[in-house]
């Protein structure tokens, strides 16, 4: 019993890192599901085996890509607008002052600044926050990318509870 534990943790742990570091981590989750790790905690794990885990720095640049996209479905058209007003609208499009940190506010202009400012640094947690908070004419332009975001967080979760869980039982005393 002492062995399995033993050998459960160290597959665990070398699991975890492989899904920390981004690696694919096949072999690593065969040896856990072989050691008796139940499928439902593996399950959030399977669909990045093959490609590893994206990192946070690889979301944050496909969700910049996104922003100009999310921009324009978030931001009312200025068709059927005033003369004055479809100039300002494309004057804002050749100039746009986006500030350093993220603006409060729920208008559309400030929700996507802070998009911006959230893939600038990288804070995937965030950026889930804010596009939730997109008006519904944008939502559908990032849903992919937030399934993939909360893909990875699930698998992350899992992978750091299957060590912690190892663990634990490797610190259990043998049952006489």
């Amino acid at each position: 019993a002492d062995d399995q534990a033993a050998r459960l943790t160290i597959a665990a742990e070398a699991l975890r890192a492989a899904v920390e570091r981004g690696a694919p981590y096949q072999a690593e989750l065969a040896a856990v599901q072989s050691l008796g790790v139940e499928q439902v905690a593996t399950a959030p794990l399977v669909p990045f085996a093959a490609t590893g885990v994206p990192s946070a720095a690889a979301l944050a640049h496909e969700l910049a890509t996104l922003t100009p996209d999310l921009r324009r479905a978030a931001e009312p058209s200025s068709e059927g607008s005033t003369f004055l007003g479809r100039l300002e609208a494309h004057a804002q499009h050749l100039v746009r002052v986006t500030p350093v940190e993220a603006p409060a506010g729920s208008e559309p202009s400030a929700v996507i600044a802070r998009i911006e400012v959230d893939a600038r640094r990288g804070d995937i947690a965030a950026a889930l926050t804010d596009i939730a908070a997109l008006p519904d004419t944008a939502k559908p332009l990032a849903a992919d990318w937030v399934k993939t975001a909360k893909a990875r967080d699930a698998a992350l979760a899992a992978a750091r509870q299957i060590a912690a869980s190892a663990l634990a039982a490797l610190a259990k005393p043998a049952s006489q």
